[in-house]
């Protein structure tokens, strides 16, 4: 996956995601994520590749981490 293809992962996403329009993305890296299908589940995390796609507005932000093989979100994270 590229750079571009993550980014239009989470530009396709945007409504389900719940991220507003006036939100942009910054930033789009790739990087080793630990992620659980149940993070309630025992037993570790496992290593997945991923592009960390960073969303900004003068209100906060948005991280989506988007799977490399499979374009799945594994996780979304938001500023308080």
């Amino acid at each position: 996956m590229t750079t571009e293809q993550a980014i239009a992962v989470v530009e396709a996403l945007r409504k389900e995601l719940r991220i507003p329009k006036a939100m942009r993305v910054s930033t789009a890296e790739q990087a080793i994520v630990a992620y659980k299908p149940d993070p309630e589940a025992p037993g570790p995390p496992e290593d997945r590749l991923a592009w960390i796609v960073t969303l900004c507005s003068p209100l906060g932000f948005v991280h989506v981490d988007v799977d490399d093989t499979t374009a799945a979100v594994l996780d979304v994270q938001r500023s308080a």
